[in-house]
């Protein structure tokens, strides 16, 4: 039987080259350690920048948007618009109404009705700020404030327009030395072509069940006139337009001021 020899080590450990080897790997693991460490750290922070830039874009993206529509809501409150002048009114149209007659005999108070009309109240007077806010030109300062300007509605001048035309009208046919020079009819004829072009009215006569065609020959819808007039009289700069059609823009009647148009209105009920 072979004598048996104890396991035994000829190589001294604490100088072999296995030892060596073996710190040398754990240098090389404690320095990508610390290498990977540094890389997580600066793509942390990198992230993390990447990030806040973001926030504060969704932020100001949030904001902005924010701002627009409170702006947005701002601008359907314009206060250069009368409120209620969009609601729907149905008006009847008809033959002999209060400005129109079909014999001479019935002039007297369609002549009447004509000369009330009081277009200068759409002559208005509002501050310059409003003005500028809301990007309207006025034509002129308001002779009582310098911090306002006046400008006319575009409804009014039209109404102006008519009378005078009217007015230029009857005078002719009478043979009458013209009070408004002739060029100013003319001018007003235009603007007027003006309105109706730039309205481009597609309404059509509403088929009502039931409509009387002995009282009226169709009915319209339309705008508020009564809003508009409302509005332009609590507002209206109080200058008025001479005999030749010439607006006095130099002096405002405050104290014997007209605030109403005088239109004579009706409703389709």
């Amino acid at each position: 039987m072979m004598e048996s020899t104890p396991l035994r080590f000829d190589v001294d450990t604490e100088d072999s080259p296995t030892r060596d080897s073996f710190k040398r790997s754990i240098r090389r693991n404690k320095t990508f350690m610390k290498a990977s460490l540094a890389h997580i750290l600066i793509i942390s922070i990198v992230v993390n920048i990447a990030l806040s830039i973001a926030f504060a874009a969704l932020l100001l993206s949030w904001r902005h948007a924010r701002s627009f529509k409170a702006n947005e809501a701002e601008s359907d409150h314009n206060p250069l618009i009368p409120p209620g002048i969009d609601e729907e009114v149905l008006v009847p149209v008809q033959f002999g109404w209060e400005y129109y007659a079909e014999t001479v005999d019935d002039m007297e108070n369609v002549d009447r009705n004509w000369d009330a009309l009081n277009p200068d109240i759409g002559w208005i007077s509002l501050p310059q700020a409003e003005f500028s806010q809301w990007g309207y030109r006025p034509v002129g300062d308001d002779p009582t404030d310098p911090n306002k300007g006046f400008q006319v509605l575009q409804g009014y001048h039209s109404l102006h327009c008519l009378k005078t035309i009217r007015h230029t009208m009857l005078q002719l046919a009478r043979g009458e030395k013209l009070d408004v020079k002739f060029g100013h009819s003319m001018h007003c004829l235009a603007a007027l072509l003006r309105d109706v072009i730039c309205f481009a009215d597609n309404s059509l006569p509403l088929d009502i069940p039931g409509e009387n065609h002995d009282q009226y020959q169709y009915v319209r819808k339309c705008r508020n006139w009564e809003a508009l007039s409302r509005w332009a009289g609590e507002r209206t700069s109080c200058m008025t337009t001479n005999k030749e059609g010439i607006l006095d823009a130099e002096h405002a009647n405050l104290e014997n001021c007209t605030r109403t148009d005088n239109v004579l209105l009706q409703r389709y009920t």
